[in-house]
């Protein structure tokens, strides 16, 4: 043999040796890198289960503070309608003496029924559903006009 041929037959058994390493090499690391990302992709799953078991709670106590802020709005809104029930009570009886004692007709008790219906009805004062909804149009516009971030004409 010739040792040219020789000197070809290993160089190319060394490469080829070389080759099969850096190969098993590669397969090993990539081996690795899908274990690395089950474990990061399992890892992750637990947090998110952890967030959702923090956020439930926080969830449901803003919700219970909402709740709360709401029956205290409708307390609100009947104690105001019983104070005003009260005092158009109060009126109502004097106001009956003096009807009863003033003349009976149709006019003046349809006229007494409709001030009674506006004091009972609270038609000065604003309804509590309303209020909400000023302060939504406040929050969410700007004298009037709704806020924009300029980015869209």
């Amino acid at each position: 043999m010739d040792p040219v041929r020789i000197l070809l037959f290993v160089v190319v058994s060394l490469l080829t040796g070389l080759l099969v390493a850096v190969g098993t090499q590669a397969f090993l690391i990539l081996l690795d890198l899908k274990r690395s990302v089950k474990k990061l992709n399992q890892f992750l799953e637990d947090a998110q289960v952890l967030t959702n078991a923090v956020a439930r709670p926080v969830q449901g106590l803003t919700h219970l503070v909402e709740g709360a802020r709401n029956i205290k709005s409708v307390i609100d809104f009947t104690n105001a309608l019983m104070s005003k029930q009260q005092t158009v009570e109060s009126t109502e009886h004097s106001s009956q003496k003096e009807s009863w004692e003033s003349s009976t007709s149709m006019e003046d008790e349809e006229a007494q029924f409709r001030q009674r219906a506006a004091l009972l009805l609270g038609e000065d004062a604003p309804h509590p559903v309303q209020k909400v909804q000023e302060h939504g149009r406040r929050f969410f516009h700007r004298a009037g006009k709704p806020l924009t971030s300029g980015m869209f004409p």
